[in-house]
């Protein structure tokens, strides 16, 4: 945090509480914040809070913008220096602070129950046997906790109850795809032209129709 303290020459009365970025000062109503005061421009100076401190710049004011008795067109502001601006005195507070930023905890899965047949159970009912397996969260499931999601024009998607990530059968639970018609009628027929190939057996000679 940071404030510029007014001490007493009018036009303000409250800190001024600097906001990360660039805070305008001025006496102009259209400023971040208004000091109402005649030795003060209506775009007076920008004060710049960041990671690096603070930073005064003047725009070009009537009066001027000093620090410490210094006038200045842009320069750093320490805490405990004096920012005067016009004949309005403020002095910088800054208090130290740091960004912390927590370290990432990968989660821990609770561990997967089993049925005395060595089968999974679902996360949420240890009773019954898990059916369906989260690609994010990788948490096992029943039937009747998947949530379903039908698409029009597509296929239903079947969601985690957890983190709503897409689920997939396991393979012990996972059925054959079901064959055309068609490609039973090919089978058939690939079965008949072998019975054919096979009835000339190596080392027999196939009689010859009379008129060949």
């Amino acid at each position: 945090m940071a404030k510029l303290i007014p001490q007493g020459q009018g036009g303000v009365t409250e800190p001024i509480e600097l906001r990360l970025g660039v805070n305008r000062i001025g006496r102009g109503p259209h400023n971040d914040f208004s000091i109402d005061h005649f030795t003060v421009s209506a775009l007076h100076c920008e004060v710049k809070l960041d990671g690096d401190g603070i930073t005064v710049k003047d725009l070009g004011s009537t009066n001027g913008t000093y620090v410490d008795g210094q006038l200045v067109q842009t320069s750093g502001l320490q805490s405990g220096q004096r920012l005067r601006l016009g004949s309005v005195e403020l002095i910088a507070e800054v208090a130290d602070f740091q960004v912390s930023i927590p370290e990432y905890q990968k989660p821990v899965l609770p561990p997967m129950l089993k049925t005395v047949t060595g089968k999974s159970v679902c996360l949420k009912h240890d009773f019954r046997p898990a059916v369906w397996k989260c690609s994010r969260c990788q948490h096992l499931f029943c039937t009747p906790c998947i949530h379903r999601m039908r698409r029009r024009g597509g296929k239903t998607l079947y969601l985690c109850p957890e983190c709503s990530g897409t689920c997939e059968v396991l393979p012990e639970f996972a059925q054959q795809p079901k064959r055309s018609w068609l490609g039973v009628v090919k089978d058939k027929l690939n079965v008949t032209k072998l019975m054919k190939l096979t009835r000339v057996l190596p080392g027999r000679k196939v009689k010859k129709k009379e008129g060949e």
